[in-house]
């Protein structure tokens, strides 16, 4: 699977999100799918295997961090 940073996202204004919402869920099966107002992006659609791999990837940052001995408030908000 490509990572997140490397997909190119797909851009969906919220009037064609709101009339067809399952398009935009396919279509965030295969990439990230940003969800438009007016030019700017409100909200961004991926699948679910992406968003457990992304919340992986934060859980092992922030358990090197703490072998490491690092404060991880920029990263949480807490202190590691």
């Amino acid at each position: 699977m490509k990572s997140f940073l490397d997909q190119h996202a797909l851009a969906i204004p919220t009037r064609e999100f709101s009339k067809n919402p399952s398009k935009a869920l396919r279509n965030a099966s295969e990439q990230p799918v940003m969800v438009t107002k007016y030019g700017h992006p409100v909200a961004c659609l991926v699948s679910i295997d992406y968003w457990n791999d992304l919340l992986q990837e934060q859980r092992e940052l922030v358990l090197e961090r703490q072998i490491n001995g690092e404060n991880d408030e920029a990263g949480t908000g807490r202190a590691g």
